[in-house]
């Protein structure tokens, strides 16, 4: 367990960060001075995900000896999926609550931070050697 936790702390921090404003009530959002323009939330999606994509394949690129890299690429991409999929789901279901509500586009964008992610660690991977 501490192996794991010294391996994946950075994003079991980062996974803390995303489901407490996920769960922050969207009224503390409405004038906020950083919502520069329309949609400008899907932009920091992306860059959560993208965040978390990198903490978890840092974390798995570990064992990247015992693992193939294309199964640490699946395994980084399925947990960002399922934790972005299951917040869009508590966000729909808790709504009234926190005043938010389920967004299929805020669903595709965290996907879309954590493929740029897993791109991004390969290009990085490649210009290494």
């Amino acid at each position: 367990m501490r192996l794991l936790f010294k391996h994946f702390k950075y994003s079991i921090i980062w996974i803390l960060l995303i489901v407490f404003l996920s769960l922050f009530p969207s009224t503390s959002f409405d004038n906020s001075s950083f919502l520069i323009f329309p949609h400008f939330d899907k932009i920091i999606h992306v860059f959560l995900y993208f965040i978390l994509t990198i903490t978890i394949l840092s974390g798995l690129y570990k064992y990247k000896n015992q693992y193939s890299k294309i199964l640490i690429y699946t395994i980084s991409l399925l947990i960002t999926i399922i934790l972005g999929g299951f917040m869009e789901l508590v966000q729909g279901y808790m709504g009234p609550i926190i005043g938010r509500g389920l967004d299929i586009f805020d669903f595709f964008s965290n996907i879309a931070g954590s493929l740029l992610a897993i791109f991004s660690f390969i290009i990085y991977q490649f210009s290494v050697r």
